[in-house]
Formats: structure tokens, C-alpha cells, sequence
């Protein structure tokens, strides 16, 4: 028995940026999302079966390029090009009714890869005072595979493997400001995220029925993994007169990786292997935030933040 599910879902914008002459206000950017969820779920009622796998795969893509703005005199704040994976992009596979493949095989496997990205080439501007807020990046979808609460699974081996790569990147590129107040290049990268692979009920909630995994002597494998990268950069070149946070670069690397078996679980099995990533393939979640510095004359800032 087979039950697949898999995705790939794009959002993208490309833009020749624009122009302002005279701004005192907010102007928003260009914004692309992605919000599609990917399920592939068993909950039949398997009698007599060789074998049973569940598989969900999802490619989530948010893309936002901005190439060009230009900015003269302003007073307000432009708000973010964002690009967003929500939290609503979820990758699940499970299992939740009854299963008997005899002495055969389960498979339970989530798998997801979600890119947001966020990029703005070329501000130049001869004014700009209070907050200007440009790319913003944002990745939260969720991987999940499970064995739901309520399931009877008999087989020989059963194996639930949740594996999520997440990326945001925001980067600004500026030339030519002549004078700046106010807070500048300030590109948002945050990454974060469920993955998660476990048997019985989600960790939210409170068990409230039994759930039964037999496997004989055979071994059950219940695994997560996750590589989850923010990365937020500024560049910039030439100023006049620069204050306050000029080049702020913020990445935000974050999210729950976990494996686990919960209580009211019935187990039988030889071997249990329950693991979030392992000493050869740790789970890695990381942030950078850089800023290159620009020559100008007169300044007076923060510079990086992670």
C-alpha cells in the first residue's frame, strides 16, 4: 500500500524597484507568500498487506527582487519586501487508523524544503529621515510524520522519518545616500519551524486514546533532522551625513526539532531508536548577519545584529 503526497509551490516577484520624489508616509514594497500545506495521511483500515508507506514531499520557493529604488527626500517609512513561508506550508505523512502488514515494512516519511528569499539591489537616495524597514525573509513551515494517536500498526519494522531544510536570506544593496536619520538597510532574515517525528498524540495536547505499535522482535525507528539557516546581509557604499542605525542586519535563527514517543503508547519491539538528529548528522540551526561597511563621512549607528 502506497499513499503519496508531494508539492512544489513558488511564489515569486521581480521588480524594477521605483522611484520617489516627495514621500511623507509609508509606501509598501513588494510582498510574494506561500501558505500550501502538503498531506499525505493513511487512515483506512489495512487487513492484510505486504507493506505500507506514506510519503509527503513539499519544495516551498518565496522569492522577492526588488533591483532599483531611488529615493530623493522622504519622511516616514517604507515598509518591508517580504517573502514568507508560513507556518500553514506544513509537509505531513501519518498514519492514523489500523495497519497489519504481517511481518512486512511501514514507512512514515515527511520531507521539506523551504527558501525565502529577500533582496533589494541598489537604494540610493539623497534625504532619508525616520525608519526605513527594506527586505524582510521569513520561513516557518512545519514537517511532521507520525504514527497518530489511535493507530494499531503490526508489522515487522516500522520506520517515521521527519527531515526539513529551511532557509531565509535577506540582503540589501545601497549606493549613493547622502544623508540618512533614522534607521536604514535594515534586512530581516528569520528562520524557524517544526520538524517533528513521533507515535501517539501531537505534544500539544493530552493523550486521550491508546495508540499500539507491534512490531514482534523488529526494531521501530522514530527520527527528526533539520538544517535551518538565517542569513541577513547589508551592503552599501558612499554617504554624506549618516545617524542612528544605518547598516542593521538581523537574522533570527530558531524552531523545534524533536523525536519522540508519547505516553499512552503500546510498544512492541526488539530495538526502539528514537533520535533528533545524531552524532554524525547533529541537527544544525544557524545565524549570520553581516554587514559591509561603506565609506561615509559622518556617522553614528549600530552595525550587525544576530
Amino acid at each position: 500500500i502506497q499513499v503519496t503526497a508531494a508539492s512544489t509551490n513558488t511564489a515569486t516577484i521581480d521588480t524594477n524597484g521605483g522611484a520617489f520624489g516627495l514621500i511623507a508616509g509609508s509606501e509598501t514594497l513588494p510582498r510574494a507568500k506561500v501558505g500550501g500545506a502538503t498531506i499525505a495521511n493513511f487512515d483506512g483500515n489495512a487487513t492484510s498487506a505486504s507493506g505500507l508507506t506514506v510519503t509527503s514531499n513539499s519544495n516551498n520557493d518565496s522569492t522577492v527582487t526588488v533591483e532599483v529604488l531611488s529615493i530623493s527626500v522622504f519622511g516616514g517609512a517604507v515598509t518591508s519586501a517580504i517573502s514568507r513561508i508560513t507556518t500553514d506550508a506544513s509537509t505531513d505523512a501519518s498514519v492514523t487508523g489500523p495497519a497489519n502488514v504481517g511481518g512486512g515494512l511501514v514507512t512514515i516519511t515527511a520531507t521539506s524544503s523551504d527558501t525565502a528569499v529577500a533582496t533589494i539591489n541598489g537604494v540610493s537616495g539623497a534625504a532619508i529621515s525616520l525608519g526605513v524597514t527594506l527586505p524582510k525573509a521569513e520561513a516557518f513551515g512545519g514537517t511532521h510524520a507520525f504514527a497518530g494517536e489511535g493507530a494499531n500498526i503490526t508489522a515487522g519494522t516500522v520506520n517515521i522519518t521527519a527531515s526539513g531544510t529551511t532557509s531565509a536570506t535577506a540582503t540589501t544593496h545601497a549606493t549613493s545616500v547622502a544623508a540618512i536619520g533614522g534607521g536604514l538597510l535594515q534586512s530581516t532574515a528569520t528562520a524557524g519551524g517544526t520538524v517533528e517525528a513521533f507515535i501517539g498524540r501531537d505534544a500539544s495536547s493530552a493523550s486521550t486514546a491508546t495508540t499500539t505499535v507491534n512490531v514482534g522482535g523488529g526494531t521501530i525507528t522514530v527520527s527528526a533532522d533539520a538544517d535551518i539557516d538565517a542569513i541577513a546581509a547589508t551592503h552599501g557604499r558612499g554617504g554624506g551625513g549618516l545617524s542612528i542605525s544605518v547598516m542593521l542586519p538581523t537574522a533570527d535563527a530558531s524552531g523545534i526539532v524533536r523525536a519522540f514517543v508519547r505516553d499512552n503508547v503500546d510498544i512492541g519491539a526488539g530495538t526502539l531508536n528514537v533520535n533528533a538528529g545524531t552524532a554524525a548528522n547533529k541537527v544544525e540551526i544557524d545565524s549570520t548577519a553581516t554587514s559591509f561597511v561603506f565609506g561615509v563621512a559622518l556617522a553614528g549607528g549600530a552595525g550587525a545584529k544576530a
